[in-house]
């Protein structure tokens, strides 16, 4: 049965359709058809296999002959019913000849299955040449309960994220300010919107957590939680939710006023037309009264922690329960000899909760102001487009919470309006965060987070990377830490297998070749053993059920060419056995992925650091990092510290916005510090150790493979990037390359960093280079060409691995570094490499533009650290050119040209626009901006070539990219290195660009 994918779970849904899918090859006269079954939107989708786990071939003809004059299929849905109940009442087939075919059935009612269940299973019958039987192949049985076989058909509504998401979307096709024609809660289905009586969409609704808000709406008089416990056999479901009261001292910290506009906010959601939901209705009509009610829990919260420091007895827990107001509490049995222990593993926070409440607020009236705006054509304005604002994702809000002893942080949001933060004392909390969504009813074989899906994609093209710099890898071995279910590397791996069987296709479009790569995957991880891995054991296990599985897993899942030869081999393994220095080390591997391995502890750190963590009027709120070396201890601490003097934009609709979120954000992280133990002049953090362990197994990995593949949330680059720090830092750098840059997936995504100790090939690869371009390839002379290259980029130096024909370039980089270094030019600015950061730097800002548009090497930032508002970038081309009258060459300097206007006039379109009001998601990208140039500052610092004081003041300055009147001077510089040279450097000017000539005189301690 089906009631894994929740088909039981989810009562009243519409069963609209069943797509069978095969492929065929007229020309070889053979079929291929793949078995599936799976829940999209409000369609089951299936294929069918004629025989488990087969492949059928039949002889078949272009207008097949059958006893019964059928199409060449003739598929029919039967029940296990003695007698067959039609559920067909419409057929549509392809005519051939095609390589894909595909059936949809609308299914008739059925009358007289009342209080029960269906259980039904696919028939296909293939009919060969004429006088020959009917083939026959069935699928398994699997189970429609009876509230689904009944409903009628309706209009498959496709997702959205919330109302202010659908309601952008819609703009940008109307120019104009959507309406709401229908909105209504349809039972297992979710919120179904209408909009201008035309667009229709749905948002995903929860079972537990829709009775969850709906109690809370039902009991605006009284102040308290809920509560679930978490198991990992029993899935929770809405009669497990559990009141639970405050103190009803708590009560008398709200005035009347603050009463009343709860109650009226909440007697309008549950009694308002269509839904009784926060998740579908307009908040706008209501900002006076959540401005309010935010304000009234600020000020109760202010009053509390002046108690608390006046060590009022009863302080702490007022302050914990305050905080916890109208959450779920997720409470974990922990079973003793002499009796069980409950133990609060994290918290669900309501969108009902004040600050919750206040950010949908602040991102519906954002929404709305930029429709408004780019609907009066006075404005000139342009509308965001709507994958833009996904950014605005609500992580962060709050960053922390406190309960009794602990103290929690936010990890992710399994639905949108339902964020998740686990206790930082928790030693595995990805493992809680995957129960709690099992346990809410999302199965295994559900989407990814935005954060893991961008990340999977990333550790795919690392895995392409890694194939097409070694073709000759038929078996691509795997050592897999810590990978939890493992649902992001299966992916990764199905993405990659399924890359390679498009090419196949694309080069032999006759036949559908059967690849002969293999992949081999070692998991390992901690007890219980038979936990690790467990999405290869779901998807090998409902295949070999037939209950089918998406096409992508449904390939990597096949069999092998033989049990000796699997296509898919997997092994689990005991973490422990590899973690210390005198057990063994893993199984060699051509890659290692270690994932989410680095375990955050509560902490609290003093307001420090330059960087305000505050953008987008105060919608978005991003961890700051910063990475301490100690004697015998290294950390990461991050946190969300919001001094009063903080400057941000106010809400463009209403600047109350803005201030009430900062205020609520600001005493909710004092009550957490308060309640943690700490003073006024602190802040709550995590604290993320690296200790002798993380360095000993890292270590072991790289001397196993060739790559390691690290997937953290937590990872920062100064592992493995801090030449200048001592002990085991400095080895790592000395020792390792990495290709690592932001992915900016969000508030609180995964970062990708690939890490080998090919220092010694790459050394290799470059004497050969320096020998041609007359550098004496010495081990001296590569060594500090790896230094220098390694301080711009350590994806550069990974690019010499893979495509040696790029060295050339990248030694050229090293040299124009070295001259930007001798002449003082990087004392008071940085360096931005631009090939890691085509996409983000250049967007395509149409469909019909080129991706492969014309682009300089390097952008040279230097903020006016003395004025609030310029800023100066130098748009910087560099050639090699092997002959002295190449480098003089007036073609090439023009070509430079044009490669730095184009890169200027890419960057000024999206991120320095002439007119900044126009563009109205341009906190958005300036917020992008602002990270990447904080990565590259601390890069710099880093290696030595700022100070840290100025690392500090440039960091601090990038604030000032929040600003519209951020004024922009570009100049444009071209930089050729020539061997034939025989001077240090020598300055020309072609048109407006400033062309540097570099001779062999300019590097005198590697020239020869």
């Amino acid at each position: 049965t089906f009631d894994r994918w929740s088909f039981s779970d989810r009562p009243g849904t519409n069963l609209t359709g069943i797509e069978v899918l095969s492929f065929i090859d007229p020309k070889n006269k053979k079929a291929y058809s793949w078995s599936g079954l799976k829940l999209e939107d409000d369609t089951l989708k299936a294929s069918v296999r004629p025989q488990d786990n087969a492949r059928l071939t039949i002889k078949w003809t272009t207008e097949p002959t059958t006893p019964t004059g059928n199409p060449l299929y003739e598929i029919t849905l039967e029940t296990s019913e003695a007698d067959p109940v039609t559920l067909l009442r419409e057929t549509q087939s392809h005519k051939l000849p095609t390589k894909t075919q595909s059936w949809r059935f609308k299914p008739a009612e059925v009358e007289g299955i009342e209080g029960g269940a269906l259980r039904v299973r696919v028939v296909i019958r293939a009919y060969p040449q004429e006088g020959e039987e009917p083939i026959t192949g069935e699928s398994d049985e699997f189970l429609l309960v009876s509230e689904e076989v009944e409903a009628p058909t309706s209009t498959v509504f496709p997702l959205t994220r919330s109302l202010p998401d659908f309601m952008l979307e819609r703009a940008a096709k109307t120019k104009s300010m959507p309406q709401v024609t229908r909105c209504v809660v349809e039972k297992g289905t979710g919120i179904k919107l209408e909009l201008d009586e035309r667009q229709r969409r749905r948002i995903t609704l929860n079972p537990v957590l829709e009775e969850a808000q709906r109690r809370l709406l039902a009991e605006p008089n009284r102040l308290g939680c809920l509560c679930l416990t978490l198991s990992p056999e029993i899935r929770w479901r809405p009669e497990d939710l559990r009141w639970s009261p405050f103190d009803t001292e708590l009560a008398n910290f709200f005035n009347k006023e603050w009463w009343t506009a709860r109650r009226k906010l909440f007697a309008e959601s549950r009694e308002s037309k269509g839904t009784n939901l926060v998740e579908g209705r307009e908040l706008s009509p209501n900002l006076e009264d959540i401005l309010l009610y935010a304000r009234g829990y600020a000020r109760a919260l202010e009053t509390i922690l002046e108690d608390y420091k006046a060590q009022d007895s009863s302080g702490p827990q007022i302050l914990a329960d305050l905080l916890a107001l109208d959450t779920i509490h997720i409470g974990h049995i922990i079973k003793g000899n002499d009796h069980h222990q409950k133990k609060l593993v994290g918290l669900l926070l309501s969108p009902l909760h004040p600050l919750r409440l206040l950010w949908h607020l602040a991102h519906e009236k954002l929404i709305k102001y930029w429709i408004s705006t780019a609907g009066d054509k006075k404005t000139k304005a342009y509308l965001p487009k709507p994958e833009i604002a996904l950014q605005l994702d609500g992580g962060n809000y709050p960053a922390f919470l406190a309960a009794a002893n602990t103290m929690f942080y936010y990890l992710e949001s399994p639905f949108f309006f339902w964020p998740l933060y686990i206790n930082a004392q928790e030693d595995d909390p990805h493992q809680v965060a995957a129960l709690v969504r099992w346990s809410l009813g999302l199965g295994t074989l559900e989407t990814l987070t935005e954060g893991q899906r961008i990340a999977t994609e990333a550790l795919s093209a690392r895995l392409q990377a890694y194939l097409e710099l070694h073709p000759y890898v038929r078996t691509l071995k795997v050592d897999a830490v810590n990978c939890g279910e493992g649902q992001m590397l299966v992916r990764a791996l199905a993405e990659l297998d399924g890359r390679d069987a498009f090419e196949d296709q694309e080069e032999d479009s006759a036949s559908l070749v059967t690849l002969t790569r293999g992949y081999e995957v070692r998991l390992y991880g901690p007890p219980p053993i038979h936990q690790i891995g467990a999405f290869f054991d779901d998807c090998a296990s409902q295949r070999l059920r037939g209950q089918g599985l998406p096409q992508k897993l449904d390939r990597l899942f096949r069999p092998g060419e033989s049990f000796l030869h699997p296509h898919l081999f997997w092994a689990k393994r005991e973490l422990k056995d590899i973690e210390t220095e005198d057990n063994k080390a893993p199984e060699e591997a051509h890659v290692s992925f270690i994932n989410e391995y680095f375990r955050p502890k509560p902490a609290l750190v003093h307001q420090t650091g330059p960087e305000s963590p505050v953008s987008t009027f105060g919608l978005q709120v991003d961890l700051a990092d910063n990475f301490t070396v100690e004697e015998s201890d290294q950390a990461w601490y991050r946190t969300v510290w919001l001094p009063p003097e903080s400057h941000v934009t106010p809400h463009p609709e209403d600047r109350r916005l803005t201030q009430t979120l900062l205020r609520l954000q600001r005493v909710i992280a004092q009550a957490t510090a308060s309640l943690m133990g700490g003073n006024s002049d602190q802040w709550p953090a995590t604290k993320v150790p690296v200790g002798a362990a993380q360095f000993q197994l890292f270590s072991k990995l790289h001397e196993n493979s060739d790559w390691v593949l690290t997937v953290d949330r937590n990872l920062g680059v100064e592992l493995f990037d801090s030449p200048m720090a001592p002990g085991p830092l400095k080895e790592n750098a000395d020792r390792f390359l990495i290709d690592y840059t932001p992915l900016q997936v969000g508030s609180a995504g995964q970062q990708l960093m690939v890490s080998t100790s090919w220092v010694e090939e790459v050394g290799e690869l470059l004497k050969t280079t320096l020998r041609e371009m007359l550098i004496s390839p010495t081990d001296l002379a590569c060594g500090e060409v790896l230094r220098l290259l390694k301080s711009i980029s350590g994806r550069l130096v990974m690019r010499v691995a893979r495509f040696p024909w790029v060295a050339k370039e990248a030694v050229s980089l090293a040299v124009v570094r070295e001259v930007l270094r001798g002449s003082g030019e990087l004392e008071k600015a940085f360096l931005v490499p631009i090939d890691e950061h085509i996409p983000f730097l250049f967007p395509k800002t149409s469909r019909t533009q080129s991706s492969e548009q014309r682009r300089p090497d390097l952008l040279l930032v230097r903020p006016r650290l003395e004025r609030k508002a310029p800023l100066e970038i130098d748009f910087m081309e560099v050639k090699y050119r092997r002959h002295r009258y190449m480098a003089y060459d007036r073609a090439l300097w023009a070509d430079m040209l044009e490669a730095t206007r184009a890169g200027s006039e890419a960057l000024r379109r999206v991120y320095f626009p002439p007119n900044p009001s126009a563009k109205l998601d341009l906190p958005l990208h300036r917020r992008q901006l602002r990270g990447l140039f904080a990565f590259y500052v601390k890069r710099a610092v880093r290696h030595g070539l700022l100070e840290p004081e100025t690392g500090d003041e440039i960091l601090k300055w990038l604030m000032n990219l929040a600003q519209e009147d951020v004024t922009l001077t570009i100049n444009y510089r071209g930089f050729i290195y020539s061997p034939e040279l025989d001077f240090d450097t020598e300055e020309d000017l072609y048109d407006e660009m400033k062309i540097t000539l570099i001779g062999r005189g300019a590097l005198p301690r590697y020239t020869s």
